[in-house]
């Protein structure tokens, strides 16, 4: 990699966002560090190595985040492809693999416990006598809400095609 001086304005921005966010990062700041992180992970002109250690960040979150530590390693993975690295960068390359595959690790560890816990959770809740007419009851009231809420958007494009407007997509 290039030093950032010898960065063109893209890459030199990258650079300073992507310290930015390790910074925050390191220091718990984690929503912050993480919106940086996002940032740059959109970023098409933010380097493989930028977009990596971003998803690590990510990886460490509380969303998508065995997603975001496959990626990362993939992505160090494919750091110098078609070019021979130096000494310094493979042995570079082979520390930032070796952390993302810690940290990959861990995220599908963590994501096997979260399953193991609601699983465990379902059991309890089913073994409830009550547990076939709560469930029922719900089913029904976010039906009703559901079906209350076309029926609102369809009254509403029904009055903008009187009016002669095109109305707004319905929420999702």
């Amino acid at each position: 990699m290039p030093s950032t001086a010898d960065l063109n304005a893209v890459g030199q921005t990258c650079e300073a966002l992507f310290i930015r966010a390790w910074s925050l990062h390191k220091n718990n700041q984690n929503v912050e560090a993480e919106r940086l992180a996002h940032m740059l992970v959109l970023e098409p002109r933010a380097s493989k190595l930028h977009q990596a250690g971003c998803h690590l960040i990510l990886a460490c979150g509380t969303n998508n985040y065995v997603f975001h530590a496959e990626k990362a390693l993939r992505l160090y993975q494919d750091l110098y492809h078609g070019t021979t690295p130096t000494p310094e960068q493979a042995e570079s390359k082979q520390e930032l693999v070796e952390q993302a595959e810690r940290i990959l690790e861990r995220a599908r560890n963590d994501e096997q416990e979260i399953e193991d816990e609601y699983k465990q959770r379902l059991t309890t809740l089913k073994q409830q006598p009550s547990y076939d007419k709560k469930i029922a009851s719900e089913a029904t009231h976010y039906d009703q809400e559901y079906t209350g809420a076309m029926e609102a958007w369809a009254a509403y494009a029904d009055e903008m095609a009187v009016k002669g407007k095109k109305p707004a997509p319905a929420a999702g």
